[in-house]
């Protein structure tokens, strides 16, 4: 579908629609992790819809969070978990030259690899001890690896890496409910 110009709220919320029965019709194709016991709002933040791969994420924001960007340094604790078919490594340093455009405006040089990682942690993956390589620079904290057959990039900031434990999402429904409540509070309750 291809939309263009001014939605009427009808026409809007049906491209909403649309693209919540895309992401149903695609959420069994892979894998994707919550935090197990996060108390505050859980968000859909990128759904690739394409065949294969592409990231897919959940953000774990505080429950008074009412922001229109997840990704607000000010945003604390705040937790991302993105999945995605690409190694753990190659899907970081795509986040990381993201963040340097973002903080530099220059087109940042291409990131073939990560940097080297600070440890090798033990994160739980639904009720198992699964390796994970971690880097702690900075303000965000983030730790990946590969859990039942994709990558998982956990990225953390004022929450302690080592307390994220993952579980697989078996029912997207609450995610898109929270996602649609977060839409119609940034577009005025419309």
């Amino acid at each position: 579908m291809h939309y263009a110009g001014e939605l009427t709220p009808e026409q809007f919320w049906a491209v909403v629609d649309d693209v919540d029965d895309q992401i149903r019709r695609t959420f069994a194709e892979r894998p994707v992790f919550t935090v197990r016991g996060w108390r505050g709002r859980t968000i859909l933040s990128e759904w690739a819809l394409g065949d294969g791969g592409g990231i897919r994420s959940l953000a774990f924001l505080p429950a008074d969070w009412d922001g229109a960007n997840f990704d607000d340094p000010d945003v604390r604790p705040r937790v991302g978990v993105l999945t995605d078919v690409e190694e753990p490594r190659r899907i970081l340093a795509g986040r990381l030259a993201i963040e340097e455009f973002v903080r530099t405006h220059e087109p940042p040089g291409l990131f073939d690899e990560s940097p080297t990682p600070d440890a090798v942690v033990e994160l739980m993956v639904d009720g198992a001890a699964e390796p994970f390589e971690l880097w702690s620079g900075g303000d965000v904290v983030r730790a990946a690896g590969r859990v039942g057959g994709v990558s998982a990039v956990i990225e953390a900031v004022g929450h302690p890496i080592e307390e994220v434990e993952l579980e697989r999402l078996h029912d997207i429904d609450d995610v898109l409910a929270e996602r649609r409540r977060w839409i119609r509070s940034q577009r005025g309750g419309i």
